[in-house]
């Protein structure tokens, strides 16, 4: 029995030994985990102070007509042009639009929804007149738009937005043939 007790106190020697080499092991682990942190942290996050205005990409510039300056699609074609001024931009298609096209229809239909946002702005006093968005869309003898004016889109993001809509407006009414 003396003999079990000391080999089991020996055992629990060599337990608590290896238990502190590897608690030892684990706290440098953790060291080398939090130093790697660390490193990944610096190395991936910017400081503001260090950002820079990204470069925007080569694109090619857009070619000047008599008219205005070309609209192309995503894919480089030539599909209207597109003339602006101070708060003003008019688009005209290569090819008139269909007023009946679900693109179209689509394009119509968000110009309205912005018009309809900016009266409410009047209504509540937060816009004057003036300021709100508007647009006219001119048609030929056969009712199919020839051009599109907006008036007022206020900020270079809605300005943009619109011009994306009438963009794939007029890709999707090339593409389709009107449908």
């Amino acid at each position: 029995m003396q003999d079990e007790v000391k080999r089991l106190l020996d055992l629990r020697e060599r337990l608590k030994k290896r238990i502190e080499e590897l608690e030892g092991e684990l706290s440098m682990l953790r060291e080398a985990e939090q130093a790697i942190d660390s490193q990944i942290k610096s190395k991936s996050i910017t400081p503001a102070n260090q950002l820079q205005q990204p470069q925007p990409a080569q694109q090619e510039k857009p070619r000047q007509s008599a008219a205005g300056v070309d609209l192309r699609s995503r894919s480089g074609e030539k599909i209207g042009e597109v003339e602006s001024g101070e708060g003003v931009i008019t688009v005209r298609p290569l090819r008139p639009l269909d007023p009946e096209s679900k693109p179209t229809k689509f394009l119509l239909r968000k110009l309205e929804e912005y018009k309809k946002g900016d009266d409410e702005l009047i209504q509540e006093r937060k816009l004057s007149e003036g300021d709100a968005f508007d647009y006219q869309v001119e048609k030929g003898g056969d009712g199919y738009i020839t051009s599109i004016t907006i008036r007022n889109y206020r900020t270079n993001a809605r300005r943009q937005e619109v011009m994306n809509i009438i963009r794939w407006t007029i890709e999707r009414n090339l593409e389709r043939g009107g449908d």
